[in-house]
């Protein structure tokens, strides 16, 4: 009995290894909200990077009340996150377009300050343009760390379930 016990656990260590191999290429994903001087948004920016500067791929939420759509070059985007970090964006910012057509870059100059632009306001994107935001992100913990946790809880539970059969037993 001790024998197959020690194998199980042994195969959901190796479980939980190879689901944490196999989801180490999967996307970072991150939720955002900002707000400021009538812009709100919040949804998540997508990125096949695993460092701190992290390049987004994907945007998907909600801006003023319209679908994210997915990202855009609008104000020149470099499309960077920093993370962790204060200012979260660069200059270049990270722009996404809405399902009503009007495309938004949150952006920084420099200091810790985050900003927002509108193409219904400013087709070009002048970041004197930008409107003042508090812009909040955080990190999506990756599937491989709920694989993990899951592994982690099944191995205490087979442990407790061992020694309530021996004092049974006894």
């Amino acid at each position: 009995m001790y024998q197959f016990k020690t194998t199980l656990v042994g195969a959901a260590v190796a479980l939980g290894v190879l689901a944490s191999a196999a989801v180490s290429q999967a996307a970072t994903v991150f939720d955002f909200t900002y707000s400021g001087d009538g812009y709100s948004g919040s949804g998540q920016f997508i990125s096949n990077d695993t460092a701190s500067s992290y390049y987004i791929t994907d945007v998907t939420g909600v801006a003023n009340g319209s679908a994210i759509t997915g990202v855009s070059t609008y104000a020149g985007a470099s499309n960077l996150l920093t993370y962790p970090g204060a200012p979260s964006t660069d200059q270049g910012g990270i722009s996404f377009v809405t399902a009503s057509g009007v495309m938004f870059n949150l952006f920084s100059q420099g200091s810790a300050a985050e900003y927002v632009l509108s193409s219904a306001v400013d087709s070009v994107g002048y970041a004197a343009n930008g409107v003042p935001i508090t812009l909040a992100i955080s990190a999506v913990p990756e599937p491989a760390v709920w694989a993990m946790m899951l592994v982690g809880f099944g191995g205490l539970g087979v442990a407790m379930r061992s020694r309530r059969q021996s004092a049974l037993a006894l």
